[in-house]
């Protein structure tokens, strides 16, 4: 055997190694994207969930006080509240602010599914109706980003 038909022996086992190279390479690249749709969807549940259990606890809130009703009620319409009933009435609007900022925040990262944050945004639409949701929201907007701001003037539209 020449050395030329030892290297062209060679040529052609390394050209079979490239070609399983390339066919091991797409299946791991497969089974990565696999696994990394497979995270995404996971992490976007858990996502939800938690968010899901921030509301929850908000609802436990007014459960246990009920008095809470009557001070969001009332600031709702912008009825007279007292100090301490204006401050629980902004802490009350803040944190529905906040808890959807969350939210909008999750939904632009792709965490939060379309359905998910339609959902919660139907929700937010009506409490953002309130004279004294309006009122709020024009003095306060400013702690919040810009594409947020946007997001809320829209819905204010």
């Amino acid at each position: 055997m020449s050395l030329e038909e030892i290297g062209s022996i060679g040529e052609f086992v390394s050209g079979i190694g490239v070609v399983i190279s390339l066919i091991y390479l797409a299946y791991q690249v497969r089974e990565n994207s696999k696994f990394v749709k497979e995270n995404s969807e996971f992490l976007r549940a858990t996502h939800d969930v938690s968010s899901n259990n921030g509301v929850a606890q908000v609802r436990k809130n007014y459960f246990d006080h009920p008095e809470l009703l009557d001070i969001e009620s009332r600031g709702h319409r912008c009825q007279e509240l007292d100090f301490n009933e204006s401050a629980k009435y902004h802490l009350i609007v803040s944190g529905t602010f906040e808890n959807h900022f969350t939210y909008f925040l999750q939904y632009k990262r792709g965490l939060t599914s379309d359905v998910v944050f339609d959902y919660w945004s139907s929700f937010f639409d009506d409490y953002c109706k309130h004279e004294g949701v309006k009122h709020w929201w024009r003095r306060f907007q400013n702690r919040f980003p810009d594409n947020f701001r946007e997001y809320i003037d829209e819905k204010a539209a």
